[in-house]
C-alpha cells in the first residue's frame, strides 16, 4: 500500500513541476486554458450568455471608447461596427475600479502598470467584443505578459493548442513563424504550415524556440460551426520581442513584455 501512495505521489510532483508550463501566476494559466478551450463554442451565443461566461472567468466590464487597430487588420467586418450593433470592453487584472484600458493611460502610467503585472507574473487581457441582434458576432483582444518568464512562450502553444482543438476536422489552418518582428515587418526569414500534417511541425517550432529569440507568431483558422451553421474565422498572433525591441523598451521605462492579440468571429 505504501508502495503505491509514494508511486501516486511521485506522479503528483512531476505534475506539478513539469518543466514546460509558462511560469505565470497560476489562476492566470488556468483562465487562460478554460477560456481559449470555450472561445470559439462562444459565437452565436447570446449576450447574457457571454456575459455571464467572461465574468465567472474573472472578467470586468470596463469603459473605453476607441477601437483598437487590430480590429480592422484582423478580419473584424464594417458590418460589425454598424450603428445597430452593440459593443463592450472587458479587462482581466486590470489595475483599478475605474479603469478604463490602456488606451486611456499617457506612456508613463501604461509604463507603470506593465511593470506591475510582469513583476507579478500575471496576465492582462482586453477584450473588445461585439454583438448583433443580441447574439455574439466576434471577440477580439489584446494580451500582455512578461518576457523574462520561464517558458513564456507555452503560454501562447497553450492556447494556440485548445482554439485549433476546438474547431472540427473540417477546418483551415495556417500559421507562420517569423525569426523576429522586424523579419515580419519586412516579409523575409517565415517558415509557413498549413493543414494538420504540418501542425506538429509548428508547435515544435515554438517550443524549441530560445528565450532570446525575437519570435513572431501568427495564425488563421476558418471552420464551419454547425451550431450556428455559419463559418467561422479566428487570427492569433504572438509578438516575443527581440534584444533590438528589448533595448528599445528598456530605454523607455518598460520592462521588456510579450504582446498577444487575437480575434474570433463570424467568417
Amino acid at each position: 500500500m505504501k508502495k503505491i501512495l509514494y508511486v501516486v505521489m511521485a506522479a503528483l510532483v512531476l505534475v506539478a513541476c513539469n518543466p514546460n508550463e509558462p511560469k505565470v501566476i497560476s489562476k492566470d494559466k488556468k483562465m487562460l486554458d478554460k477560456a481559449s478551450q470555450e472561445a470559439v463554442s462562444l459565437i452565436g451565443q447570446k449576450k447574457k450568455t457571454v456575459v455571464k461566461a467572461l465574468e465567472e472567468a474573472g472578467f470586468v466590464e470596463i469603459e473605453k471608447t476607441t477601437l483598437d487597430p487590430i480590429a480592422e487588420r484582423h478580419g473584424v467586418t464594417k458590418r460589425q461596427f454598424d450603428e445597430t450593433t452593440q459593443t463592450l470592453y472587458f479587462a482581466y487584472n486590470p489595475g483599478d475600479e475605474d479603469w478604463e484600458g490602456l488606451d486611456a493611460m499617457d506612456v508613463d502610467d501604461i509604463a507603470e502598470f506593465i511593470e506591475s503585472i510582469v513583476k507579478a507574473k500575471k496576465v492582462y487581457l482586453e477584450l473588445q467584443i461585439v454583438f448583433d441582434e443580441g447574439l455574439l458576432v466576434g471577440i477580439q483582444g489584446n494580451i500582455v505578459a512578461g518576457k523574462e518568464i520561464q517558458n513564456i512562450n507555452q503560454l501562447y502553444l497553450l492556447c494556440s493548442k485548445n482554439i485549433y482543438n476546438s474547431c472540427s476536422d473540417e477546418k483551415k489552418w495556417e500559421g507562420t513563424i517569423y525569426e523576429t518582428y522586424a523579419d515580419y515587418s519586412d516579409y523575409k526569414n517565415a517558415d509557413t504550415f498549413s493543414g494538420d500534417r504540418k501542425r506538429e511541425k509548428f508547435e515544435t517550432a515554438i517550443s524549441s524556440a530560445e528565450p532570446t529569440d525575437g519570435l513572431y507568431v501568427e495564425e488563421t483558422i476558418s471552420d464551419h460551426n454547425e451550431t450556428i451553421d455559419n463559418n467561422v474565422f479566428a487570427s492569433l498572433g504572438w509578438s516575443n520581442p527581440d534584444e533590438d525591441q528589448v533595448e528599445m523598451m528598456e530605454d523607455n521605462d518598460f520592462l521588456p513584455y510579450i504582446y498577444g492579440f487575437f480575434y474570433f468571429g463570424l467568417d
